[in-house]
């Protein structure tokens, strides 16, 4: 399986997708991966800015894994790594902007990411 994010920079920028077909929903997986690369990002002097969008084109992201919930168990109470679910909602002192590439249906917990 590949990753479910993929990062790329460009001198100061930033760009994480977020790539989990069908809907790029978000597991708990996705998720502490995701908090792992804002905090790097918050960390970074040479980071200016982050760009976060979905891969494809129908979803920019439909949020909580809901598949992940029944198949695998996850609840609202896991911990979802540094920054908690998404990596963007807790974390602390992140005073750089975050852009949200909206490329598609925005949904649950994807909407939350996108503003």
């Amino acid at each position: 399986m590949s990753d479910p994010i993929k990062i790329k920079k460009d001198g100061p920028i930033l760009e994480v997708i977020i790539d989990r077909p069908k809907a790029n929903a978000i597991d708990k997986k996705t998720s502490v991966i995701m908090g792992d690369i804002f905090k790097d990002f918050r960390d970074n002097p040479d980071l200016r800015v982050a760009i976060i969008t979905g891969e494809g084109e129908k979803f920019f992201s439909a949020g909580w894994d809901l598949k992940a919930v029944s198949e695998d168990g996850e609840s609202a109470d896991d911990d979802y790594g540094v920054g908690g679910f998404g990596g963007l909602q807790e974390l602390p002192d992140l005073n750089k902007p975050v852009i949200a590439a909206v490329n598609g249906i925005a949904c649950g917990g994807g909407l939350e990411i996108m503003i």
